[in-house]
């Protein structure tokens, strides 16, 4: 199938462009979007390029919420002199992402729309309960993780996510994509403990059940103490089910860890 490109000089030309043809698709950066249309896991009509659209960057932070543009790519957010100030853990999160090339053309806006289950982006989004803001619609990110939770058409502007605290992201990266084979984030949020992981299902996820049993002030050494079920977790070429649960464990421990460090 052959596919046309349109340069949008406008978020009214593109979701115009995006909403007259039932195959087209956003293109930003490109790097979670064209593997996936190489693969086959996506058909494109059309590609309507939106990075060059000053409304979709940016990046603002103050003590109580930081605010992302969709088109900021990985390399912007490592380097962002606010970021590192107010929240280091997004900066930590966007360096460890894939490679240069990676990090220099893909961006959290289309890390989150292709929502990968190795998404570095999602788990920690999930984890501080971020907004989406799209030219359409405000979207929880619990949201989002559902099936057909977005339509072609949708073209997302900016997050929003709660600053926290405190926060630490753990992965196990595939050595050669850099991708997360398993991953934990947490962090403390208005003095609540947030937990979220990437690993156990399709899509990464909160632990709300484990959120609510755990005292920051524990200490664990035993990883029993947090027992992650093997028959939760993905099985693929890269891990199975039961060496997946075993990282998430020690994960989730180091992560932990780390937070406590923070306080």
């Amino acid at each position: 199938m052959a596919t046309d490109y349109l340069l949008a000089g406008s978020l009214d030309e593109a979701s115009e462009a995006l909403s007259t043809e039932a195959t087209s698709l956003a293109l930003a950066g490109g790097q979670s979007l064209l593997p996936a249309i190489r693969a086959g896991r996506r058909e494109a009509g059309l590609l309507v390029d939106v990075g060059a659209l000053q409304e979709l960057k940016g990046i603002q932070a103050d003590a109580q919420k930081i605010v992302i543009g969709a088109t900021e790519t990985h390399f912007s957010i490592a380097n962002s002199p606010l970021l590192l100030e107010l929240c280091p853990v997004c900066c930590r999160v966007a360096g460890a992402i894939g490679d240069a090339q990676v990090r220099h053309r893909g961006t959290i806006g289309g890390s989150v729309a292709e929502n990968l289950q190795s998404s570095d982006w999602v788990v920690l989004l999930a984890g501080l309960g971020a907004t989406i803001v799209s030219n359409e619609r405000r979207l929880g990110i619990e949201k989002l993780l559902e099936p057909r939770a977005r339509s072609n058409s949708e073209i997302f502007r900016y997050l929003e996510m709660r600053r926290p605290e405190a926060a630490s992201y753990r992965k196990l990266p595939n050595r050669a994509s850099g991708h997360a084979i398993a991953g934990v984030f947490t962090a403390l949020v208005d003095g609540d403990l947030r937990i979220a992981v990437t690993g156990l299902e399709d899509s990464p996820r909160r632990l709300y059940d484990l959120e609510s049993q755990l005292e920051l002030s524990t200490e664990f050494d035993d990883p029993k103490t947090l027992q992650i079920e093997p028959e939760n977790c993905i099985e693929d070429r890269y891990a199975s089910g039961e060496y997946r649960a075993a990282m998430i464990q020690r994960l989730l421990m180091q992560s932990l860890s780390d937070l406590r460090s923070q306080l």
